[in-house]
């Protein structure tokens, strides 16, 4: 990365930069003619970062001062070309990332989350890309994912030197294709085709990407969402289903971190999540995520990570299930009871 080529595009000149700790080499925080900011190798195309760029615009005509926005360019684009690769730049924001273990900071990242929903009504998603915009189509996305399943499995099967990621992933998947059927049969027995119809007439937009990281509380007691590279146009539900479940990965399958989260969402907006949507999440939250993903990223993506990488993400992923398993049938008793498996 050349930080001093890339800020020439913005007409600004570099004074220092640092390497964040944790980031990675793509990320630099650097001290510009214009102040501190952080730039970026992007790994989304240009047609995404367009549709990002659209997004943090409306959320700041809105009024949401909370989320972060893309420097421009001489020529007046949220990105610049160099060697190549394509690059974001946005201001630097003073901050740690939250913890969500504390119930304080926990309940304050969700209300803000809820406040990112309600500012962001009326948003006018561009056509391009389709891929961003998401209402209705979570049947078709469970299918083609279990689809995939299979295909994964056609390509362990296949390899001619098996590795013991190969061997584990055969191991585990059908415990997770079943899973994912009965996710799909779930979501089909939900209104889910009735509350998308009503949901999409507010167009609203969900982050997609709520890690901790990625949720920052500010010296002033501000908390920030930053990183809406893979924000969606697509119900509320997605972005509180991905909080439920982050959050009980990092601190146990604990059905009463679901209660939680929910009841600091209900409390800020200004519409409840009501029964629909509870049987729409039980279904979200039976969907095996974690374990399609790495799949993916091992089988089709490629990543270029050592086989311990891969290893270690796969048991960290589905390490804990049977704790997983009850939880899902907790959520279930106590949030939609009348949905069934």
């Amino acid at each position: 990365m050349q930080p001093e080529a890339v800020l020439a595009c913005y007409g600004l000149v570099l004074k220092t930069k640092e390497q964040l700790p944790g980031a990675g080499p793509r990320v630099l925080k650097l001290e510009t003619s214009d102040g501190p900011k952080v730039l970026k190798r992007s790994r989304i195309k240009e047609t995404e970062i367009g549709f990002v760029h659209l997004a943090q615009e409306h959320l700041a005509r809105r009024g949401f001062k909370w989320a972060t926005r893309f420097d421009l360019t001489l020529d007046g684009l949220p990105y610049c070309k160099h060697a190549g690769e394509v690059f974001v730049l946005s201001p630097w924001i003073e901050a740690r990332p939250v913890s969500l273990r504390r119930r304080r900071e926990l309940h304050a990242a969700v209300a803000r989350v809820a406040e990112l929903h309600l500012y962001s009504h009326g948003f006018a998603a561009p056509s391009e890309p389709a891929s961003r915009v998401v209402w209705g189509k979570w049947p078709e996305i469970f299918r083609n994912r279990l689809d995939q399943l299979s295909v994964y499995k056609r390509l362990a099967h296949e390899s001619d030197a098996k590795t013991s990621f190969d061997r584990r992933y055969i191991g585990l998947l059908s415990y997770y294709w079943d899973q994912g059927a009965t996710a799909i049969a779930m979501l089909l027995r939900t209104p889910y085709r009735r509350v998308m119809e009503v949901e999409a007439l507010n167009a609203s937009l969900c982050h997609h990407d709520l890690t901790h990281r990625n949720i920052l509380l500010g010296e002033s007691g501000q908390l920030h969402l930053i990183d809406l590279d893979y924000c969606i146009a697509d119900t509320r539900l997605h972005d509180i289903g991905s909080l439920i479940l982050r959050h009980c990965k990092r601190f146990g399958w604990d059905v009463r971190w679901a209660h939680e989260v929910i009841a600091a969402y209900n409390a800020r907006a200004p519409e409840p999540v009501g029964a629909d949507d509870m049987a729409i999440l039980a279904a979200l939250l039976h969907w095996p995520q974690d374990f399609w993903q790495v799949g993916l990223q091992y089988y089709i993506e490629r990543q270029p990570w050592p086989l311990d990488r891969f290893l270690e993400s796969l048991d960290r992923k589905t390490g804990g299930r049977r704790e997983r398993e009850k939880f899902l049938a907790a959520f279930r008793r106590k949030f939609a009871p009348d949905l069934g498996i």
